[in-house]
């Protein structure tokens, strides 16, 4: 235990969480090709990256099946959580004799949320520059989105999925 606030690994380790977390995601949401060995080396850290669509069901089987349903999920999810963190920290301070209350209860939730952020942040901003990445056919007179082949960029469901993921991006 000493070695390790020693070290200070624990900084370490989330930084190097937070690099594998968008490395892993780097040739979906940039279409970037990656050499055989990178693509291997990296489909070993996919473990490391936290997706909201990926806990369980696929969220189309919960009516969330457009690329802009999705995100709106991915982005709201972590606040719903965050608030109830918070209520249940303040509540918890609340209930307590001799606590301060609200101020108490924020100071309680702090060190649960802080991680939560930072497990958010790099899922988040993947799935909002998504947004971004249209791709060509017809010799370029058509293009789609590459997360949702239903949505033809140029378009309104577009422009609303862009502003969407500038929201998302500029929230987290």
């Amino acid at each position: 235990r000493r070695l390790y606030s020693q070290l200070s690994l624990r900084a370490k380790l989330k930084q190097m969480l937070s690099f594998y977390q968008v490395a892993t995601r780097v040739s979906d949401v940039y279409a970037v090709p990656m050499p055989e060995a990178v693509a291997r080396l990296l489909s070993v850290f996919e473990v490391l990256n936290i997706n909201i669509s990926g806990i369980g069901l696929p969220l189309q089987c919960f009516g969330l099946g457009t690329y802009e349903q999705q995100l709106a999920t991915t982005m709201l999810l972590p606040v719903l959580i965050a608030a109830a963190i918070v209520l249940g920290c303040v509540a918890r301070s609340c209930c307590r004799t001799g606590a301060k209350g609200l101020g108490a209860g924020l100071l309680a939730a702090l060190p649960y949320l802080l991680p939560l952020s930072f497990l958010v942040f790099p899922m988040v901003s993947s799935a909002a520059f998504r947004a971004f990445n249209c791709e060509e056919f017809d010799n370029g007179s058509v293009a789609f989105l590459r997360a949702d082949y239903s949505v033809e960029c140029g378009t309104a469901a577009h422009e609303a999925a862009k502003g969407l993921a500038y929201f998302g991006i500029l929230l987290y």
